[in-house]
């Protein structure tokens, strides 16, 4: 039977390898997301957009920040509602 601590070590290392995944995910969305708008003409956008995700949102997904999924969220929001005007 594992120790406790072995058992707690393990689920810490799943749930850091977990976020670093997320994050990679997330950074990789990042950029498929500036290519899908940079053919649409939306390049400044796109590029607002890139940044935001790597600098703020992946190193706080990578951190165990549920604030930064709901920032995202939000943010994934906004930019939403902008397309949706510029149509």
């Amino acid at each position: 039977m594992a120790s406790k601590r072995g058992s707690s070590d393990d689920l810490k290392n799943r749930f850091d390898q977990a976020f670093a995944r997320a994050g990679r995910e997330v950074e990789a969305a990042g950029k498929k997301l500036g290519r899908s708008l940079k053919k649409t003409g939306l390049d400044k956008e796109a590029e607002n957009i890139i940044s935001y995700l790597n600098d703020e949102v992946v190193p706080a997904v990578r951190s165990h920040s549920t604030q930064a999924l709901r920032t995202a969220a939000r943010k994934l929001a906004e930019f939403a509602d902008y397309m949706d005007r510029r149509r």
